[in-house]
């Protein structure tokens, strides 16, 4: 395990948890996604730095309630949240989390005089430290909280544990994972990583625990107008993800104007899908190789779960947690479930 130095002395420490240090090689990805049967392109061509403003910008329209719905479960419970929280031990984010979410859950832990680790996780080393930097300006003088990084990816931070490298004098385990980030997973995707996650707690003979936000909005319709393709802050966001890919290949195989997004709700899992759809029929070459999308297939950009609250009980339970108390915003719409 490698410490990254900080950019500045003061700054928080990073530890690189990566066990392959070649570099994601999106291009051999995308090539992948493009000649399946069910094309599909990788969703990280989402998230550079114009779709993070792009989708923080989407975020803050009205219609997409995820945001504001997590933020309200936020103000009324971060303290009981926190409380359940023991002295002593580590909280790993899953994902570098923002000042407004998991800085509202360090205040709480601060004014409760717990002393306690946090690690934020995240695959990116650019977007890691831009996070942690803005965490650490504000709780980096703590008396009880100590701000720490780690790079690598969700299975790293399962072998980091196992190892027992890291966390040795840390009492137990809490795993933070916002912004209904879980249901990027699908329902067994989701639940067989918890168990890793357990798992590896367990190999280090560490108790955990899990503190998980879902969207668990039951009205199809209100999941589609929070992703309604005519919302030009959502359409901006999801074709950023083709300029992107471009960007990889090197060439302009997407011409953006010619393309549009669209959304379906998927009954059986209980699933949004929004695709990249064409305006026409597309035949095209990258690297000799042919690939072609008609213009009712389309290529999926991203899924996200919309799971009520059965669908919660079952997957805990096949990762052998328990729910043992669920926290809502007041239209139901969205949930803090601690496992």
């Amino acid at each position: 395990m490698t410490v990254i130095d900080s950019v500045r002395s003061y700054g928080p420490v990073v530890y690189d948890i990566r066990r392959n240090k070649e570099p994601l090689d999106l291009k051999k990805q995308i090539l992948g996604g493009l000649s399946s049967s069910d094309p599909e392109l990788p969703s990280l061509l989402l998230w550079d730095d114009e779709g993070l403003r792009l989708f923080d910008a989407f975020s803050k329209t009205p219609d997409y309630y995820l945001r504001s719905k997590e933020m309200e479960i936020l103000e009324h419970h971060v303290e009981d949240m926190a409380e359940r929280i023991p002295p002593g031990s580590a909280l790993i984010e899953l994902g570098c989390g923002t000042l407004q979410k998991t800085g509202a859950l360090l205040s709480a832990l601060e004014r409760q005089g717990k002393n306690v680790s946090y690690y934020a996780l995240d695959v990116s080393p650019e977007e890691l430290a831009a996070g942690l930097s803005i965490l650490f300006e504000t709780f980096g003088s703590s008396k009880h909280l100590d701000i720490r990084g780690l790079l690598g990816t969700y299975e790293d931070c399962v072998a980091w544990l196992a190892s027992q490298s890291g966390i040795k004098r840390a009492t137990a385990v809490n795993f933070l994972w916002m912004g209904n980030s879980i249901a990027n997973f699908d329902f067994f995707g989701a639940s067989s990583l918890l168990s890793r996650f357990v798992d590896s707690c367990f190999a280090s003979k560490m108790p955990c625990q899990f503190l998980v936000s879902i969207d668990a909005c039951p009205r199809e319709d209100k999941i589609l107008q929070a992703y309604n393709p005519d919302n030009r802050s959502l359409s901006e966001f999801i074709l950023n993800g083709l300029r992107h890919a471009n960007s990889v290949l090197g060439q302009e195989i997407f011409q953006v104007d010619e393309w549009k997004c669209v959304t379906k709700f998927d009954h059986r899992d209980r699933t949004l899908k929004v695709y990249y759809s064409p305006r026409r029929d597309i035949d095209s070459d990258i690297d000799g190789k042919r690939f072609a999308v008609n213009a009712e297939q389309g290529i999926l950009a991203i899924t996200s779960g919309k799971w009520v609250e059965t669908d919660v009980h079952a997957m805990s339970a096949k990762a052998g947690l328990r729910v043992v108390d669920v926290w809502r915003d007041t239209d139901q719409a969205y949930s803090f479930n601690p496992w």
